[in-house]
């Protein structure tokens, strides 16, 4: 006869089972399986290694069938990582407009932020995602300010450095069109992050000037979206 600890330990070896499961169907934008699994019981807010949930996964799949049975099961749809990482950024970053206009009727909050790479929006836009750009956008997404086309100021050397807008973004960086440097007359000396190893200001002949383009690491910029 079984007594309860095995009992009790079968039942939370299936219940893990049917977790992974879920995930797996979930990435895999299984809507057939998914249906399965949660009438099983099977966690819509179960989290796999890397911290991503059901949703999450089948929001970088490409069957919006799957969001939306996962939304209509009770998934949370701002629910997210450590750094931040949430179910509107994978359909953004994967190019899934329909799964970003789900997720976006369900309560997604859309200028929500990962510590590294931003919002839906800077992702999309990143990613030449133009359809999830327009979704955002229609929905009153802002980003970060560090879209392309915003003004941003990287003001890292004591309260001085260089303003401009943004040209193009490649993850953690952006190339900033300068359009004024502040209080470096004398020269502020270069940072390998934010100066892309050049001298800003001054008279080095490959100092950051107005006009010029540099790259800078999203750290770096310490005032975004400023127009």
């Amino acid at each position: 006869m079984k007594t309860l600890l095995s009992l009790v330990l079968a039942a939370n070896a299936a219940t893990a089972q049917a977790d992974r499961a879920l995930l797996a169907a979930a990435a895999a934008g299984d809507a057939p399986a998914l249906r399965r699994l949660l009438a099983m019981g099977a966690g819509s807010e179960t989290r796999d290694q890397d911290g991503y949930t059901p949703l999450m996964r089948a929001a970088g799949s490409p069957s919006p069938a799957a969001v939306k049975l996962l939304l209509d099961a009770g998934s949370d749809p701002n629910a997210a990582r450590r750094t931040g990482w949430t179910a509107l950024m994978e359909a953004s970053a994967h190019g899934r407009a329909d799964a970003a206009r789900l997720l976006l009727a369900a309560g997604a909050r859309p200028d929500d932020r990962d510590r590294a790479f931003g919002t839906a929006l800077d992702l999309a836009e990143r990613n030449g995602h133009a359809d999830v750009v327009e979704v955002l956008r229609r929905d009153g997404a802002r980003g970060s300010g560090r879209s392309v086309g915003a003004r941003v100021c990287a003001l890292g050397w004591n309260g001085a450095g260089f303003c401009g807008r943004v040209e193009a973004i490649e993850a953690t960086r952006s190339l900033i069109r300068v359009d004024s440097v502040r209080g470096c007359d004398g020269g502020c000396a270069p940072d390998e992050a934010c100066s892309d190893r050049r001298e800003v200001g001054g008279t080095a002949p490959d100092a950051v000037r107005a006009a010029d383009s540099v790259w800078t690491r999203s750290w770096c910029l310490t005032h975004t979206g400023l127009e």
